[in-house]
This record gives C-alpha cells, sequence and structure tokens, in this order.
C-alpha cells in the first residue's frame, strides 16, 4: 500500500474515534421542582446535608448513581464542590443530544464523482461520474449502521496497444457510522468493510473476480424539508486486484451528493 494511502486510511480511524466524543459532548440538565431541596454529600438518605436549593434552580448532570443525580454546587466557602439531589426532586429538563425517539431509518440515492488512486487504472479508464445508492439505521444515539453499492461501468484503451476494453466494478459494503442526530446540519463519519467484484473485458480475454476491501466516508446531512435530506461527503476506498500479473487498486477518492429521507 502507497504512503499516501496509509496516510488517508489512518486519518478516517483517528477521526471515527473523536467523533463520537463531540457527539456526547453535551450532558442532562436538570431543574429543582420542590422548594428548599436537599443536596447531599453522598447518594444516601442518611448522609450530611450541604446545602438546600431552591424551587427553579437549574444544574448540569455529572451522572446518575442509582436514584441520585451527581451534581456541581457551591460550599458556603464558595467552592465548587460534588453534591447529590434525589431524583424525586427534580424534573430533567434537556436529554443528551441523541437520534428521535424509536430507530431511525435513512435511505438515499447518490451521484458520484469518482477519481482513482492506481495510476493503471487512471490511465486506462480515467476518472467520471457513476451511481449508487445507501440505507441505513440508526441504533443508539446518533450511532448507527449503514449498507450501500454502486455501480461503474468504464470503457478505455491498452496502454501499449490501444486496444477497446471494458470494465464493470461493483462494491457492495457496509460499516458503522457516527453522526449529530437532531440538527439541521449534521457531520458525520463513517467506515466500513465490502466485497468488490469486477469483471473486465479486452480483446485479451474476459477477468472475473472480487475481493474485500474497504472504504470511509466524512459527510454532512442537511435537512431540507420534513423528512427530506441533501448529503454531501467525501470517501475513500481501497481494493487490491491481481488479474494477472500487475496489482491494481479499485479504489480511489469520491466526491458524492446523494438526496435522500430520514424516518
Amino acid at each position: 500500500m502507497k504512503r499516501r494511502d496509509k496516510g488517508l486510511i489512518s486519518l478516517m480511524i483517528i477521526a471515527l474515534f473523536i467523533l463520537p466524543i463531540l457527539v456526547y459532548a453535551e450532558k442532562q440538565m436538570i431543574e429543582v421542582v420542590v422548594e428548599n431541596a436537599s443536596i447531599r454529600s453522598k447518594p444516601d438518605v442518611d448522609s450530611e446535608i450541604i446545602k438546600s436549593e431552591p424551587l427553579g434552580s437549574v444544574f448540569e448532570v455529572e451522572r446518575k448513581v442509582g436514584k441520585w443525580y451527581e451534581i456541581k454546587v457551591l460550599s458556603r466557602l464558595g467552592i465548587l464542590i460534588d453534591g447529590y439531589i434525589h431524583e424525586k426532586y427534580v424534573k430533567v429538563i434537556k436529554e443528551e443530544v441523541k437520534a428521535k425517539k424509536g430507530i431511525g431509518f435513512f435511505l438515499e440515492v447518490q451521484g458520484v464523482y469518482f477519481q482513482p488512486s492506481d495510476q493503471v487504472f487512471k490511465d486506462i479508464y480515467g476518472s467520471g461520474m457513476y451511481y449508487g445508492g445507501e440505507i441505513g439505521i440508526n441504533i443508539w444515539k446518533g450511532i448507527g449502521i449503514w449498507a450501500g453499492g454502486q455501480y461503474i461501468n468504464k470503457k478505455g484503451k491498452l496502454t501499449f496497444t490501444q486496444e477497446e476494453t471494458e470494465i464493470k466494478i461493483m462494491p457492495f459494503y457496509g460499516g458503522i457510522k457516527f453522526r449529530l442526530p437532531d440538527a439541521k446540519i449534521s457531520p458525520y463519519i463513517s467506515l466500513g468493510v465490502g466485497y468488490f467484484k469486477y469483471k473486465e473485458t479486452s480483446p485479451i480475454g474476459t477477468v472475473e473476480k472480487g475481493n474485500i476491501g474497504y472504504i470511509g466516508q466524512l459527510g454532512c446531512l442537511f435537512k431540507i424539508l420534513g423528512p427530506l435530506v441533501i448529503d454531501i461527503k467525501g470517501s475513500y476506498s481501497y481494493c487490491k486486484i491481481k488479474p494477472e500479473e500487475i496489482e491494481a487498486n479499485l479504489g480511489g477518492l469520491q466526491g458524492v451528493v446523494g438526496i435522500g429521507f430520514v424516518f
């Protein structure tokens, strides 16, 4: 694998771990619903009461321990300390960023501009447009699984003999996706594994094979109207094949514009 290819894959893997941190940076908020709610030193009714908070006080939740919310409060000395308040004294006013209630479905058709990364492939077939589609299911708080497929049919000329040749590539893939849900603009990143099936026909003969490949995507969903969304993304795929004596990479860089629906 070329050094440039390794670098692109490494960046995608790093981003795959960074995005979930951004997605879940927002915490729960709670509001006190009784007068003089007791804030205790431990999540226990027998622990010391360190402070009382009036009706309407709002706090950011650090975590929940059983039926107790851990929060930060100012002590009598003006120092920020940990305290615990029972769930019966509060109501949750803002949940963590998450997807719509239930499981969300995604369906999209795509127009794709393909730029091969393999120079031999590029010399013979060049770059160009093709089409594809993708489906996905949001399973938990912006984390989803997806699957897709594309169809490439390109004609070219062999480098030395200038004889006509044709190739058909059908990659089918699936993977995991992280995105910011419930927003007008939702950036995302996804990583997948797939099977790249191809058929090349030339005066030399016909070769029909397939191999396992990889794909990474960085993109953004734009909500237009109701469930209608526009998807704009860049992706990089990699699949090494060896039809004869020369190895080639069927993947490359892709610019994708999709129209889809989120349910």
